[in-house]
This record gives structure tokens, C-alpha cells and sequence, in this order.
């Protein structure tokens, strides 16, 4: 079957049977020598089988992937490429492509597509050499100066400037699809001494300078017309949930578990972090071991077949319900402020729809609970915050909690809203509690806190 890739204007073609054994044993040998990377892909991303490039690329959504290419290269070549192109999802390379096209330059200078590209496979091939994932083709670009923790906007102002030796600055890299046309010859990994000695090279990256893909622009949903990219909050979900895959196999380089830090805990505002902070909490609990992510369990089998048992190949699947019972919690004393309570209930509502929980039960309190309400449309959460909120008496948030025990609930997750001018229990509930606070005051040190400012 032939189908046509809208936002690229690419065509999908079927592969013959040696490119998919190829392909398939590429898969499992990604996911076994980097789980990482290969959970990732899994999660968020698809293949697309297309002669319309030389070789492959992304988009930040797909891997676009020439079969004949692909058969062309070594089993762990493979592996190695299969790698780039999700290490350029993961470090938002066709986001970083998208803007400095639209922008006409860069750190100072004109923009080429050919060149950026090239500054950002340096960064990336060092990063992937130090990991030890796959094999690097003598043919393809690596320069020690450039490490995988330089932003390809410095390095590419270096070689747009100086270029290596044999090239010329600047070039004619308008081009998408084509593996970055007008690149100039850049250092290669034989170059540098860091493949054996009569390896053998790769044609299309002798052709484009030591380039053997391409990063192109994030796809357009052609409904919408917003870009087809996961959410901040769905690409951090992601990467947690590949990052705790690679540690179960012992497979997170030191390297790469810095730059997962910075990925998972920036610099953020109160609504990114409380989304952060809800995915990671309800993450794991839309899954179920009981009915098996179709597409990791069709390569684990392919893995028996090639002797390689590894229940890591393993995924869950997905259930309906992404949580059981979700509290949400009010402090209606009169200190929260009407903008302050309707950007939490608009965002709250916005998470508890991602997340999917069963049942979600918002309470007001004061020094007593004031008001209980059971939502049963999710849309109901962010009409919650034009709705008249009942108390406005002293603080004593001590009360949701007792509440919470005389009604034997047990809650995935308590959610509250609070100047935190109130007591508290002094001990861990054993139930996940986000404390959404509106002032610096302390808050229980067995809680998830988030400073909510307007």
C-alpha cells in the first residue's frame, strides 16, 4: 500500500523482503544497544519508508528512511543512524531548524541549512561515539573540538566562519529532503582517525560533505495548521519513561543522564512544572502489563527468532483510565485570589483531561470542609473556577486530609491550592500531594511543591 505524507509531501513505498529483514533486525539491535533511544522512538515516533530522500531524516515526529539506503549499511551502522536521528528529536533539532530558516540567520550570520545541519550532526555523532551505540561510518562527520554538549548554534558559527580546509564558507543549502544539498566538505570520522583503517565509506555522505541525513522542519497538522510535535509536557513524560527503561538495563550513560537532567528539571513556570510534576505522578498508571504494546512485542518476538531474549524489548500497553480517584483541594479561606484560583482550575482541568482519571472529587475548605463535588465530565474542572467557592473562614487544611481517611479514599494523587498559612499533618499521608502554593511559605516536606505566580 502507497500513501502520501502530507506536511513533507512524501510517498510511502512497501519494502521488499531483504530491506524489512533489514530494517527489522536494525530495530532490534537499536533497542538492545541503546534502550534509551529505541524507547523513545517507540512511544512518540514512526517510521515512514520513502525514496523521495537519498538516505534519512526527521521531522521531530517521523524517521523518514530511503530502505535501499538503509540495507546498504552495516547491521550496527544501523543502529548508529537509527540513534542520530532520535538524539536530534531529543536536543529539538527541527525546532532549532524551523527558526533560524524563518529567522535568515544565525549567532550573527546567514543561515544554511547544509551548514546548520552539519553543526549539528558534530554534536551529535561525538555525543553517540562516547556511548558506544552502533558503529560510526568512516564517511560521516566528526571533529573532536566539537562535543556533544556544544549547541550546534556555536558550532556552527565556527565552521560558517572558518570552514575546514577544502571548503568555503557559507554554501547553497536550501534544500530539504535531499540530505542537506550545498554542504561543504567537513571532517569526517576517518578524518580524524576514529574508524579502522580500509572501512568502508559511505557514498552519499563522500557526497554531501560527510552528511548522511537530514533535519527537516516539524510537520504541520494540515487540519489544525499548528505544528504535529508532542506537548512540553508529552515530550518530558517521554523521556522520563525512556530514561527509567535505559536504567533498568544499565544502559544510561553518564553523558546522557546529565543531559536528561537538564531535559527533566529546567527552569520553568508554575503551570510547566505542574504538568511535569501530574505526568510523572499518573505517568506509569495508563499503562498495563496485562495487554502488551503491540508493536515492542512484535520486535521482542523477532529478537527469540535471532537469539537475542531480552524482556527489556518489552512494553506495556495502554489502558483507559490514566488514574483511579483525583482530589483536587481548594483553600476557600480568603487569602487565594479569583486570578490565581482561575489559572489553577484552568490548568488542573487541562492536566486531569491528559491524564484521564476515573474519578475526580474537588473539595473547599476553610477550617472545616465546606464543600464536596464529584466531576463527571472533565470538562467540568475548568467551569469550576467561575463557579462560587464556599468558606472563607480561618485555615486548617489539616481537614481534606482527615476527610480523605474518614471516607476511606486513596487517592492516586491530592492536588491543593493554598497560601500554605495553615497547619499540617506531620506525617507523609502515603498517598502522592502536590501543594500548588501562591506565597513563599513553607510547605510539608513530604509534598510536591509548585510556587504559582501570576
Amino acid at each position: 500500500m502507497v500513501s502520501k505524507l502530507k506536511s513533507h509531501n512524501m510517498t510511502e513505498v512497501e519494502l521488499t523482503y531483504e530491506q524489512d529483514k533489514a530494517c527489522e533486525v536494525a530495530r532490534v539491535g537499536f533497542m538492545s544497544a541503546s534502550p534509551f533511544y529505541s524507547h523513545y522512538f517507540l512511544s512518540t515516533m514512526r517510521e515512514v519508508f520513502t525514496k523521495d530522500i537519498q538516505s534519512i531524516a526527521t521531522d521531530g515526529r517521523h524517521i523518514f528512511i530511503n530502505p535501499e539506503y538503509m540495507a546498504s549499511l552495516k547491521p550496527s551502522e544501523r543502529v548508529f543512524a537509527l540513534a542520530h536521528e532520535v538524539d536530534h528529536v531529543i536536543n529539538r533539532d527541527p525546532q532549532r531548524t524551523k527558526t533560524y530558516k524563518a529567522e535568515g540567520h544565525c549567532r550573527g550570520v546567514p543561515y544554511d541549512h547544509g551548514q546548520f545541519n552539519t553543526a549539528q550532526d558534530y554534536r551529535t555523532n561525538h555525543g553517540l561515539m562516547e556511548q558506544g551505540v552502533g558503529t560510526m561510518n568512516p564517511s560521516w562527520l566528526f571533529d573532536k573540538r566539537f562535543g556533544p554538549n556544544d549547541l550546534p548554534e556555536d558550532i556552527y558559527k565556527i565552521i560558517y566562519e572558518k570552514p575546514p580546509e577544502g571548503g568555503g564558507g557559507g554554501g547553497n543549502g536550501e534544500g530539504e529532503g535531499g540530505n542537506g544539498p550545498g554542504r561543504q566538505p567537513g571532517s569526517t570520522a576517518r578524518d580524524q582517525g576514529k574508524t579502522p583503517r580500509g572501512a568502508k565509506g559511505d557514498p552519499v555522505a563522500d557526497q554531501n560533505g560527510g552528511g548522511f541525513d537530514d533535519v527537516l522542519p516539524p510537520p504541520v497538522d494540515p487540519v489544525t495548521g499548528e505544528e504535529d510535535v508532542p506537548t512540553e509536557g508529552e515530550f518530558r513524560e517521554a523521556v522520563a519513561r525512556a530514561a527509567a527503561a535505559a536504567k533498568a538495563m544499565g544502559n544510561l550513560p553518564g553523558n546522557l543522564a546529565k543531559r536528561i537532567d537538564e531535559i527533566l528539571k529546567p527552569q520553568v513556570d508554575w503551570r510547566d512544572h505542574v504538568r511535569m510534576v501530574m505526568t510523572g505522578v499518573f505517568g506509569s498508571k495508563g499503562e498495563t502489563w496485562a495487554k502488551l504494546d503491540r508493536r515492542a512485542a512484535a520486535l521482542y518476538g523477532l529478537g527469540m527468532k535471532l537469539g537475542r531474549d531480552n524482556p527489556f524489548f518489552l512494553k506495556p500497553g495502554r489502558k483507559g483510565y490514566g488514574a483511579d480517584t483525583v482530589i483536587v483541594a481548594r483553600d476557600t479561606s480568603g487569602s487565594i485570589g479569583d486570578e490565581e484560583e482561575s489559572a489553577y482550575m484552568g490548568e488542573i482541568g487541562g492536566i486531569l483531561a491528559d491524564v484521564r482519571p476515573r474519578r475526580v472529587i474537588l473539595l473547599d475548605c476553610d477550617t472545616r470542609i465546606c464543600q464536596v463535588q464529584e466531576l463527571y465530565y472533565l470538562e467540568e474542572a475548568s467551569d469550576e473556577r467561575v463557579r462560587t467557592t464556599k468558606g472563607h473562614g480561618g485555615t486548617d487544611l489539616r481537614k481534606i486530609f482527615d476527610w480523605v481517611k474518614d471516607n476511606d479514599h486513596k487517592p492516586e494523587c491530592l492536588i491543593v491550592l493554598t497560601d500554605c498559612e495553615t497547619p499540617w499533618p506531620s506525617e507523609d499521608p502515603g498517598y502522592p500531594t502536590v501543594v500548588v502554593a501562591t506565597t513563599d511559605t513553607a510547605s510539608p516536606v513530604w509534598a510536591e511543591r509548585v510556587r504559582l505566580k501570576i
